[in-house]
Order: structure tokens, then C-alpha cells, then sequence
């Protein structure tokens, strides 16, 4: 409950691509040094040196709400990720804004499409996570990014959701030949969008 944040990162999607900014934090006088973690400091790989060197507390509280002001944060552990981010703003005599849980916006963002969502989640394994606070933002929203390539692709070539809304929620198709001409043009057109994806 005394632990304090000693590294910040945030990553959002541009268009195409994923920015990132990262800062790793100086305690702030008010946070009690005795709570260090050498057993957190060995996963992170950050020495308490490192971050007494760091940009103080309230100078990276000040430059982070400038850059969330307007933006809704995401995480994938949003009650850990919300009180450090308290402690963090309260030095800047500010509070976290609401924080939302990564799998839900991840799930909205790709429209609930099962395969846009192999594709994030896939992307995320192979991915290995960093343990550091930039590097795992921009992991995260690299995910979302790819699931969101799908969608867009799915809906240039036609809706898969359509297809699906035909057919009797248990009926399975057997074959090709099972297939209405409709029905196997969008499947090659979705076939045809999962690999331009995958190369």
C-alpha cells in the first residue's frame, strides 16, 4: 500500500503506426524510500541509482497530464495501474482520471470480430513483454493496432458479420460446394485480407 510508481509509459495509435513516451520517475520526498523493491527492481532491471537520477515526480506528473488531457487511458491492470497514477498526479495536486480495462477497449476497438481479436491477441504473444513501462504501453496498443488492420481490411472486402448472420447460429458449413456463390466470395476476400496481414 506505501509502494510508489518509478516508471511511466504511455503508447497511443497515430493513424497507422504506435507512438510511445516514457519516463522513468524520482521519488518524491513525501514517498518512503524504505518501500523499494529489490525483488521489483530485478524484473524491471531499473536500480534505485537510475531513478534518483530521474526527472522529479511532479515534472513527469505535469508533462503527463498535459499529454492524457482529452484521452481515455487504458490498461491491462487498470486498479494497480490507477493508484500509482494517484500518487504519481497527486504531486501535481491532481487525481487519475477513469482508467479502462484493456481486454474491453481491445474487444470494442476490433467491433467485437473473433478473428480481428486472434489477430491482437496473437500479436501480443509474440511480442515478449519488457517489463518496462514504455516498451509494455506500446505492446499493448501494437495488439489493438493489428486487430484494427483486420477490421479495416474485413470491411473493405465486405462484412464477415453478414455472412455469420445468415447462416442458423448451429448450422456448420461442410464445404465449398455447401456455399452460396455470396458466401465464398467473402470468404476468399477474408482469406485474402488474413494474408496480406500475415506478410
Amino acid at each position: 500500500m506505501n509502494s510508489w510508481p518509478i516508471e511511466l509509459g504511455l503508447a497511443w495509435i497515430e493513424g497507422d503506426k504506435v507512438e510511445s513516451w516514457s519516463s522513468l520517475i524520482q521519488p518524491d520526498p513525501a514517498w518512503d524510500i524504505d518501500d523499494w523493491s529489490i525483488a521489483s527492481a530485478r524484473v524491471h532491471k531499473i536500480p534505485k541509482d537510475m531513478i534518483m537520477k530521474a526527472r522529479t515526480a511532479r515534472d513527469v506528473a505535469e508533462t503527463a497530464l498535459i499529454m492524457i488531457s482529452g484521452k481515455h487511458l487504458v490498461s491491462d491492470n487498470p486498479a494497480f495501474e490507477r493508484f500509482w497514477m494517484n500518487k504519481l498526479l497527486s504531486t501535481a495536486d491532481a487525481a487519475s482520471p477513469f482508467i479502462f480495462n484493456y481486454e474491453l477497449i481491445a474487444a470494442s476497438a476490433c467491433k467485437n470480430n473473433p478473428h480481428a481479436l486472434d489477430h491482437l491477441y496473437e500479436k501480443l504473444e509474440r511480442i515478449k513483454a519488457p517489463h518496462r513501462a514504455g516498451p509494455d504501453a506500446e505492446r499493448l496498443a501494437k495488439g489493438v493496432l493489428k486487430g484494427l488492420e483486420f477490421v479495416r481490411s474485413a470491411e473493405k472486402h465486405g462484412s464477415a458479420g453478414e455472412t455469420r448472420s445468415k447462416r442458423r447460429p448451429n448450422q456448420q458449413v461442410g464445404s465449398l460446394q455447401d456455399m452460396s456463390d455470396e458466401e465464398r466470395e467473402e470468404l476468399a476476400a477474408l482469406l485474402e485480407a488474413e494474408l496480406k496481414l500475415l506478410y
